[in-house]
């Protein structure tokens, strides 16, 4: 499977899904205009019915592979959060990753206080379970649709990383 090919079935298979995105833009992974037999990169924005909002994704498009990168946007920035914030949303991340099994890991970018999602598809891989690989960037959209309330009170000190697992496996989790 070439990038193009691998570009044009993860767009066609978006397409189909259930969570509709607002917009997907395509360009290269440097964010700089390209022409079209250069474009590497597909940028999703979903909007979510939470305290997160919205919904960043980026599908970098290597030679092998496909690079997910997933994360919320606060007013076009990361989450806020003080430093013991940071602590909280470390160790609620840690929890959600014990829990979530599907090939990617949340994680607490320090230096920019990015909450993440990071996840790797190799084309084979995509070319062999096109759907499985494709609900993967669904998961994005779910996973933080789930815990967006309850990892922006641990952020801001109003909960901790425990309670705030906690509610979400009781509201969310806890029936699946």
């Amino acid at each position: 499977m070439t990038k193009r090919q691998a570009m044009d079935m993860v767009s066609g298979l978006l397409k189909k899904e259930r969570i509709k995105h607002y917009l997907e833009t395509w360009m290269g992974a440097d964010k700089k205009l390209v022409t079209l037999e250069n474009v590497d990169c597909i940028h999703l924005t979903w909007f979510l019915d939470n305290a997160l909002k919205e919904l960043q994704i980026t599908c970098t498009f290597r030679d092998a592979w496909l690079d997910i990168l997933g994360f919320p946007d606060i007013n076009g920035g990361p989450v806020e959060m003080s430093e013991r914030g940071a602590d909280e949303v470390i160790r609620f991340l840690n929890e959600v990753n014990s829990y979530a099994k599907f090939g990617c890991v949340f994680y607490l970018d320090m230096e920019t206080h990015d909450i993440a999602w990071a996840g790797r598809i190799p084309y084979p891989l995509l070319e062999r379970t096109p759907d499985c690989s494709v609900s993967m960037i669904d998961g994005i959209w779910e996973f933080f649709s789930d815990v967006g309330d309850e990892l922006m009170a641990a952020a801001q000190g109003s909960l901790t990383a425990r309670e705030a697992f906690r509610l979400v496996i009781d509201k969310e989790w806890g029936n699946r």
